[in-house]
């Protein structure tokens, strides 16, 4: 990372000034000897003997103190120091040496689509907006809301409803979306993953960086996947868009998504684990 980051300075190519803040509370978790992001819990150990379990813990946390937290550190100082210092003010890949074609080049990528240019995504985008927000107008106007569309997001954006006092009364309300849905599941899938689902709080030291959260699928067979979700400053954080978002990440969407390729035995390896934005997210 030092030397990707050290060759990008002298390029040019900074991340965006604003970007800087939010990276590093992320980059001094793993510059921390204690918590370290890496520590090995004891509780993923319980299946080997309980003296190579300490032995092997042990040996991670020396790792970690000798290695990763050092070098975690200097990249800590190279970006609060020279990156910052180089960092723009604006954002977009336009500003940075050839990343005007760069950016042509991933849109190609990420939507698999060969002639597809930024122009043209950029126009689809604005027709779905423009689908949604008739949409929206109409399910405004059979409420028999008579104020601006500004008016009503900021209505619900402050109704009591949509907020949760606690993480885990948060965790309860996506869950509860998803047993909303259960019964609807067999009539548009022909089959389910294996793999169990749930969810949990992430990582309170990297809750700055991140504005929502992210799933992460089992490590082994039998293992969990699971969306981390933020569980920070509750009060200014409104669930109005929960029930979209725990499809959308969990069930049925990169749950679904990620362990059927995954669990499908007749895929070659390449398949089960390819990943493109434009099908995965899209």
């Amino acid at each position: 990372a030092m030397r990707k980051t050290r060759m990008q300075l002298a390029r040019g190519i900074v991340i965006p000034r604003e970007q800087v803040d939010i990276v590093l509370p992320y980059l001094r978790s793993y510059a921390q000897t204690e918590a370290n992001p890496l520590e090995v819990s004891a509780v993923r150990l319980t299946a080997l003997p309980r003296a190579a379990a300490d032995s092997f813990r042990l040996a991670v946390a020396r790792r970690i103190a000798r290695v990763v937290a050092p070098r975690a550190a200097a990249l800590v100082a190279l970006v609060d120091g020279a990156v910052r210092d180089h960092a723009p003010e604006s954002v977009g890949m336009s500003q940075y040496p050839g990343g005007a074609e760069a950016y042509r080049l991933r849109v190609r990528v990420e939507t698999t689509l060969p002639e597809a240019t930024p122009e043209q995504v950029h126009d689809a985008g604005l027709r779905a907006i423009a689908s949604i927000d008739s949409q929206m107008t109409r399910i405004r106007d059979s409420l028999g809301f008579r104020g601006t569309r500004d008016e009503f997001h900021a209505r619900l954006m402050k109704d009591p409803r949509f907020y949760e006092a606690t993480s885990d009364a948060v965790g309860r309300r996506f869950m509860t979306s998803i047993d909303r849905l259960r019964p609807l599941i067999d009539r548009y899938f022909l089959r389910r993953p294996r793999t169990p689902y749930g969810v949990r709080r992430l990582d309170p030291a990297l809750e700055p960086t991140l504005t929502y959260g992210y799933y992460t699928p089992g490590r082994a067979v039998g293992d969990s996947g699971f969306y981390n979700f933020n569980g920070s400053r509750l009060d200014q954080r409104s669930l109005l868009e929960g029930a979209a978002i725990i499809y959308h990440e969990l069930v049925p969407g990169h749950h679904f998504q990620i362990n059927l390729a995954a669990e499908n035995a007749a895929l070659p390896a390449l398949r089960q684990a390819l990943y493109y934005p434009g099908f995965a997210e899209g």
